[in-house]
């Protein structure tokens, strides 16, 4: 067998492993060379056999790879299955040398002999499975344990692999800043606020160049504060209009032809595997100065990766770059020039993609492996305001189903992931919607809020609804909905629920802790203290909690029924992507380079 790595053991192990496919077959045509054995039967004259044959054992050592496994733990379920072989081998000598001649006897088996010796028999059985056994111990090392390996990466899509934000096993690094404690960090060309993905060996992101300079991001809240002091100036609409358009937006006119680009780098080193462009070409509309033309986030299934811009289309490429299918989307008019932001989800080889807009809003899947359309479903919205929106579709995997869960404006609808069929609905949401769903311990959370809107609702929802499951005035619970709360929500940065806790943080850097399961508020601070703002969704593992700030600071506070900060780590650039999780690394995008946090 090639490529099975040799073991380093603090104490050699006590034989050499050989694999025997039938450790005691005869010659016969095409079989492999190995070892033979000379003993013959008496009677295979009589039986037919021809005087020059001689059994054939399949017996080979196992061949040396260049690839070794520390061995500093002694590999114990390998060497346990060594010594077991040893014993029974042992054993089984032991027992033929005991034995008598007349004891042996001679079997057929079709037009060969196969001797056969009792004890013998059993002991073979015996090995050929400790054999086994010990092969499989053998290949399920962990690749952590490969000399100069890592353990592979699984963070396929935002937030993660349950699109929560959490790192179930393992730390992460708590301390760290430009200089100490990372690995490596490189330039990423362009702009982009998609977070990074990592599968395997590499880390993947999307951003957008432009020929000339984009209209500089800025951090903090971009609010109805500044039209309405405009207002009071007693300038016109369309004046007040045209100053807010020019202080906050980028308009097509403004940007050039665009190049929407995905990139791949090695986890390792940084060094970049790959570069494609997905697209050229002047964008449909335009974005918000804290928008990107490139803000959604790509997503993976292991075998392909799927880059999603928004008016631009769906493209599919095999994990060393070569472009697999692509889908041209049919543009639509985004609220204000805002620009798009939802990205694309995988499971069970579907895509699943929503556009909510102010044209006609629409979720669909396609086939994960060809792009071929599944099903498409225009989003039956409240008329009138905002029909944009921002928020990430969610596959909610829950003991009754699986579903696909999309916010919108003012609703949040169930979808059958299969059939794009409508399962139930809840109103009584804002009209703006850029939060993304998230599960947790059986509920689903749903949650919206925006700038300017007293409501910033937070739902619990049970599995198993059917229809219309809104709340009547007044109701804060109801069969399928285990709870709400009308002001829990942020406007930018999703839920985290951890530990029996929810964690919202927003965009002024008002932290607010709830009981996950019933809804009551435990307790409220002002996350790193006054002046941070924050767009990122929380993250979590081993105990802390990790808030990302606009200005590149996350603080690292303890999870629990308090408000303890642990550590401030700062960047020194803005930030307002979600990161990807390994175990001890942090894969952080700032807003022109992509850091690997951790050693």
């Amino acid at each position: 067998m090639r490529g099975i790595p040799t073991i380093r053991s603090a104490s050699p192990l006590p034989f050499t492993i050989h694999t025997c496919a039938l450790p005691m077959a005869l010659s016969r045509p095409g079989a492999p060379r190995g070892t033979t054995s000379p003993d013959r039967n008496p009677d295979d004259s009589a039986r037919g056999i021809a005087p020059g044959s001689i059994r054939r054992r399949w017996c080979r050592p196992l061949r040396p790879a260049s690839t070794s496994w520390s061995h500093s733990a002694a590999l114990p379920a390998t060497v346990a299955c060594c010594r077991a072989m040893k014993a029974c081998f042992s054993a089984s000598i032991a027992t033929v040398a005991g034995e008598s001649r007349r004891d042996r006897r001679w079997a057929r088996s079709g037009r060969h002999t196969v001797r056969h010796t009792t004890g013998l028999c059993a002991s073979v059985l015996q090995m050929r499975r400790l054999t086994l056994l010990c092969l499989v111990s053998v290949l399920a090392v962990p690749a952590a344990l490969v000399v100069g390996a890592e353990p592979p990466l699984a963070w396929p899509q935002f937030r993660g692999p349950q699109g929560g934000g959490i790192l179930a096993d393992g730390t992460l690094p708590s301390s760290w800043d430009t200089k100490r404690n990372v690995a490596w960090s490189v330039e990423v060309k362009g702009r982009g606020w998609s977070s990074p993905v990592a599968w395997e060996g590499t880390v993947f992101v999307t951003s957008a160049i432009s020929p000339g300079a984009f209209k500089a991001p800025s951090a903090g809240i971009f609010g109805n504060d500044y039209a309405a002091a405009l207002a009071k100036q007693g300038l016109s609409d369309d004046e007040v209009t045209k100053r807010v358009v020019s202080r906050d937006i980028e308009l097509t006119s403004e940007s050039g032809e665009i190049r929407y680009m995905v990139y791949a780098f090695d986890a390792r080193n940084g060094q970049l595997k790959w570069e494609r462009e997905a697209h050229q070409g002047a964008p449909f509309g335009g974005r918000h100065r804290k928008n990107t033309f490139a803000s959604e986030t790509p997503a993976t299934d292991g075998e392909r990766l799927y880059a999603y811009f928004g008016n631009v289309g769906l493209f599919a490429y095999s994990l060393d770059g070569k472009l697999s299918w692509s889908v041209k989307s049919d543009p639509q008019p985004v609220y204000l020039d805002f620009g798009t932001a939802a990205s694309p989800v995988v499971h069970d080889g579907r895509v699943f993609i929503v556009h909510d807009n102010d044209g006609q809003s629409f979720a669909a899947a396609f086939d994960a492996r060809t792009g071929t359309p599944l099903w498409r479903v225009e989003r039956d919205l409240p008329a009138g305001g905002v029909k944009s929106g921002w928020s990430s579709p969610f596959v909610w995997q829950n003991d009754r189903r699986t579903e696909l869960i999309v916010i919108g404006r003012q609703h949040a609808i169930s979808y059958d992931p299969q059939t794009g069929s409508e399962l139930w609905r809840l109103r009584g949401l804002t009209g703006q919607s850029t939060p993304s769903p998230v599960s947790a311990d059986g509920l689903l959370y749903l949650a919206t809020g925006s700038q300017g809107e007293s409501n910033r609702p937070v739902f619990a929802v049970k599995p198993g609804a059917d229809g219309d499951i809104s709340l009547a005035r007044g109701e804060e619970s109801i069969a399928f909905v285990a709870w709400f709360h009308p002001r829990a929500s942020a406007y930018t940065s999703s839920p985290l629920v951890y530990r029996g806790r929810m964690y919202v943080v927003n965009d002024n850097g008002i932290l607010t802790v709830f009981d996950s399961k019933t809804g009551k508020e435990i307790y409220k601070a002002r996350a790193g203290g006054a002046g941070n703002t924050f767009s990122a969704s929380p993250w979590a593992a081993d105990g802390k909690i990790y808030l990302l700030s606009e200005d590149g600071h996350t603080f690292v506070i303890e999870a629990g029924d308090a408000y303890k900060e642990l550590s401030k780590n700062s960047l020194d650039e803005m930030s307002l992507a979600s990161p990807a999780l390994a175990p001890d690394t942090i894969f952080l995008r700032t807003q022109t380079r992509l850091y690997r946090i951790g050693k």
